[in-house]
């Protein structure tokens, strides 16, 4: 487990009861479009077999050969997955509850037993064997990494790393614990002048180096006797590794300090200030990775350079409307993007954060802290509204030519145009979170289980929600209104009058729902995501992410949701050919006999979407048109039909009947000779002054 410093914002323990219900089939699966190559924590990274590996949060597995381009890969593992190592041609990637994955190259991962349910936060391979650590001072010993076996430390202790160097095995943990083996089965406590937790350690040029809490440093040449040199800086350090004649350790808010003897610390510039878990070395250059997914590369562990791209901001709302997507959220962030692909940061004009954002009548809306409201209208220059409040707006809506902003202490707030905007008396004082317009109604949804409807946006009627939870989500779809909110509530109504509440099967607070083509996406907490048609039945669908989502819209063929970090992920969920694959990966989603792994068939048409046509069936000119479909089979100039000879290129008619062949293609290559002088018909190899009579041309 790394040295995470503490987030600002209250986190819930709580362990989500996901109860898979009869519901449509799976969405498909979620992309990630911001930050790139994705944005979950990264904890672990590696390098062997020409590839390096990271690992991180929700089972997150990377890979790249250069360090630079890296590319997601499916582990099959939804829990994180703190470290991995690569040793006797497999890579190991072990994390919590005790779940260890190999892999020969990185992509293809494996789930093994370990035989335990502790959290394993370490792994290292030497001396012909696999050692993994972790809490408890769990100790796992494998030859092959797919068969464990639980091994005695003599501690209890929470042991965080281990590495393997100079024939020895150190394994380092909470309260300065260091212990030590020659064979990874038996090992020996150590002194380490020190009770600061310790996070990582490694080996190099004959120096063990352990890196941990308050700027703590150790090194040793032998694993048993250490000394305390001084890093320099009190900031906690997750990481350590050595390559390039350079011991190069990572911590908290981008520190990375570099030493060539393990003794002496020198601070480098990371250009990053959000906190680094794991570093690596390999390929002649170190990758560093961390919070939330960044990756860092240098060839000397002096000059850094960024990887990962993209805005970390937290993300409130998103909306689509002209062809375009826009997401908003701290510290005035706006993005754009025509696609859901790629995003482009715009200027806001603005610090302030802003929490929700709609379109109407040619215009973008968007909400924020202090009364905050932002207009664009010429798809250019977001401007400035006077709203006349003071409070937190949270979200707005458009609908019947009417936009509707609410917020903190039941603050709702009206205006035909953006521009203009007047107070409305809600008759709540309660915190008002999200407003939908659907059927002729608005409704506004918030603290307490409070839910208020009106048919003019002016006047607002209190419904009885029959929940006191907060509601923090609500839409409009397919003649129903659906509000989700804490513990993962969910109601549903016809007419926004009478609600009744569905089993979402979590307990995961919701903090977003939206409606599109047929299906209803409910979003929050820890990167929940449920799907349904109906809003009865629900469906948990795996987002890919513990980030918490706090909006997401429906347009251009796809779903888009956007949260915490800077998070953005895009679902495509259309279907319209009815074949079970979405428009995203099917490429014909007009024809339901086209989709991936289809039976190839001979008709010109890519039917397994794998990028070739017939690929199946025998192409005789190597034109890239089979047989079957090609009029030309032998590329002669003559088609099939008029062709005495089709897959033979030197023989095309014989159009006299005289049994001479009456084409010089490929001999002359002017093409078929005129038929009425048979002293021209077809070839005469041997100059005897004869045709060939249909003999293939040779030299």
């Amino acid at each position: 487990m790394k040295l995470v410093k503490p987030i600002l914002f209250f986190v819930l323990a709580v362990i989500s009861i996901s109860i898979l219900l009869p519901c449509p089939s799976s969405a498909g699966p979620w992309y990630w479009r911001n930050p790139l190559p994705q944005g979950n924590s990264l904890y672990g990274v590696t390098f062997g077999n020409g590839t390096f590996v990271a690992v991180g949060k929700a089972g997150t597995i990377l890979s790249s050969s250069d360090g630079v381009t890296w590319t997601p890969q499916s582990s099959g593992a939804t829990t994180d997955l703190d470290e991995v190592a690569y040793g006797n041609g497999i890579f190991v990637a072990v994390g919590w509850p005790g779940t260890i994955l190999t892999s020969s190259d990185g992509v293809n991962w494996t789930t093994e037993t370990s035989g335990t349910t502790t959290g394993l936060y370490g792994v290292t391979y030497g001396n012909g064997t696999f050692v993994t650590v972790g809490s408890s001072g769990t100790i796992l010993t494998s030859s092959d990494g797919v068969t464990w076996t639980p091994q005695s430390s003599g501690t209890t202790v929470f042991l965080d790393g281990v590495t393997y160097g100079n024939g020895t095995f150190v394994a380092v943990g909470n309260s300065g614990t260091i212990l030590t083996s020659s064979d990874g089965l038996t090992w020996t406590p150590q002194s380490a002048a020190t009770t600061k937790g310790l996070s990582g350690v490694t080996y190099g040029n004959g120096t063990f180096v352990a890196v941990g809490n308050s700027g703590t440093f150790l090194s040793s040449s032998d694993g048993m006797t250490w000394t305390s040199p001084s890093s320099g800086t009190t900031t906690g350090f997750n990481g350590v590794t050595y390559g390039n004649a350079t011991f190069v350790a990572v911590g908290w808010d981008g520190t990375i300090l570099a030493s060539s003897d393990g003794v002496t610390w020198t601070p480098q510039s990371s250009g990053a200030t959000t906190d680094l878990y794991s570093v690596a070395y390999g390929n002649g250059i170190f990758v560093a990775v961390g919070w939330p997914g960044t990756i860092l590369t240098s060839p000397d562990g002096v000059t850094w350079t960024p990887q990962s791209s993209g805005t970390t901001a937290s993300l409130s709302g998103v909306t689509y409307g002209n062809g375009t997507f826009v997401a908003v959220g701290s510290s005035g962030a706006i993005l754009t993007s025509s696609d859901g692909v790629t995003w482009t940061p715009q200027s806001s004009g603005t610090t302030t954060s802003l929490s929700g954002v709609t379109y109407g009548n040619g215009t973008f809306v968007a909400v924020g802290s202090s009364g905050t409201i932002l207009r664009l209208s010429d798809g250019v220059t977001w401007t400035p509204q006077s709203s006349g409040a003071t409070t937190r707006l949270n979200g707005v809506t458009y609908g019947n030519g009417t936009f509707v902003a609410v917020g903190s202490s039941g603050t709702i707030l009206t205006s035909s145009d953006g521009v203009i905007w007047i107070g409305r008396t809600s008759g709540t004082t309660n915190g008002l979170w999200e407003v939908a317009y659907g059927d002729g109604t608005f409704i506004a949804v918030g603290s307490s289980g409070i839910i208020l409807s009106s048919s003019d946006s002016v006047n607002w009627t209190t419904e009885t929600s029959g929940t006191t939870d907060w509601l923090r989500g609500v839409t409009y779809g397919n003649g129903t209104f659906v509000a989700v909110g804490l513990y993962g509530t969910i109601l549903t109504s016809s007419g926004g009058v009478n609600w009744t509440t569905e089993p979402s099967g979590t307990t995961d607070w919701f903090r977003v729902v939206a409606y599109g083509n047929g299906t209803f996406v409910a979003g929050g907490w820890f990167g929940t995501i449920l799907i349904s048609s109906d809003g009865v039945t629900w469906k948990t669908e795996n987002s890919g992410t513990d980030n918490s989502l706090s909006g997401v819209f429906y347009g251009d063929y796809s779903f888009v949701a956007v949260g915490g970090y800077g998070t953005i992920l895009q679902n495509f969920v259309v279907d319209d050919d009815g074949d079970g694959f979405t428009i995203d990966v099917d490429c014909n989603d007009t024809d339901d006999s086209v989709y991936p792994g289809a039976t190839e068939k001979c008709n010109g048409i890519d039917d397994d979407c794998d990028g070739a046509v017939d690929e199946e069936f025998s192409d005789s000119d190597g034109d890239v048109q089979a047989d079957c479909v090609d009029t030309d089979d032998d590329n002669d100039g003559v088609v099939d039909v008029s062709d005495s000879y089709p897959l033979d290129p030197f023989i095309c008619q014989d159009l006299d009947g005289d049994t001479c062949d009456d084409c010089t293609i490929g001999v002359d290559g002017f093409g078929p000779l005129p038929d009425n002088d048979p002293a021209n018909d077809g070839l005469d190899s041997d100059s005897d002054g004869l045709c060939n009579a249909g003999e293939r041309y040779s030299q």
